[in-house]
């Protein structure tokens, strides 16, 4: 029996008024004296639903900014992988300018010692 007035107590615990969307702070009792709930009366199923609703609309707002932080951080991987991609393109570049005049010293040196052309 106390377990039933302690559920019936705590049924709106967590439950979200209709203005900001602040905790309420008021247990809503039903007006026609029943238990409240989802299939006491309509204005206790309304009730009901507007707390489902407001917590189905808290948990997508959760989902949505989880995902976007996810999605921020992989931005952030993708712009660091961008930027050592730039570096090694830019590295190989200069590194093939390099050998590009090696060889061409090579081949200078080459023909000096040879006398071949």
């Amino acid at each position: 029996m106390s377990e039933e007035i302690n559920l019936k107590d705590n049924r709106n615990a967590g439950a979200l008024d209709d203005k900001g969307g602040e905790p309420a702070t008021q247990v809503e009792v039903c007006p026609m004296g029943g238990p409240g709930g989802l299939i006491c009366c309509d204005y206790c199923t309304a009730a009901y639903s507007r707390v489902l609703s407001n917590t189905a609309k808290e948990m997508e707002i959760q989902s949505v900014a989880r995902t976007g932080q996810e999605v921020s951080e992989i931005l952030e991987l993708l712009g660091d992988a961008r930027n050592r991609l730039q570096d090694l393109s830019d590295v190989t570049y200069l590194n093939n300018q390099r050998r590009m005049l090696l060889d061409s010293d090579q081949g200078v040196s080459v023909t000096r010692k040879t006398g071949l052309r």
